[in-house]
C-alpha cells in the first residue's frame, strides 16, 4: 500500500497505548479480508477456504494462503481461468479508517 511505510514510521512514535491501538486496528482489518477472501474463495473441497488466515507481517497484520494452488486460482494458468478471491477482498482505505478511528481515540 502507498505511503504505508511512511505512515508507520511516523506513528511508531506514539505512546505504547497508540501502538497497541494500531495494531489491533490493523488484525482487525486482516481479519476482515481474510473473512471476505475466504466467501470469495472457489470451494471444491474446501482446502482452500480453510487455509485463508491471517499472520503478523513486517507492517502489522496480513491475510494469506499457504494452499500451494492458491496462486493458480486467483491468477488462473493454462489449464485454468483465474477466479480471483484475496486480491479483490483487499480494502487498504479499511485499514486507514481503523488507524485514523484508533489515534481519535487515543488522543481524545
Amino acid at each position: 500500500m502507498k505511503g504505508l511505510s511512511s505512515l508507520l514510521s511516523h506513528l511508531s512514535r506514539l505512546p505504547g497505548e497508540g501502538k497497541n491501538a494500531l495494531s489491533r486496528a490493523a488484525m482487525e482489518a486482516a481479519e476482515e479480508t481474510a473473512f471476505l477472501a475466504r466467501t470469495a474463495a472457489p470451494v471444491k473441497t474446501g482446502a482452500l477456504r480453510r487455509s485463508i488466515d491471517i499472520r503478523p507481517a513486517e507492517e502489522g497484520w496480513e491475510a494469506y494462503t499457504d494452499c500451494p494452488y492458491a496462486d493458480a486460482v486467483e491468477k488462473g494458468n493454462g489449464r485454468m481461468k483465474a477466479q480471483p478471491f484475496l486480491a479483490p477482498s483487499v480494502f487498504p482505505g479499511d485499514y486507514f479508517a481503523r488507524a485514523a478511528r484508533a489515534i481519535r481515540e487515543k488522543i481524545k
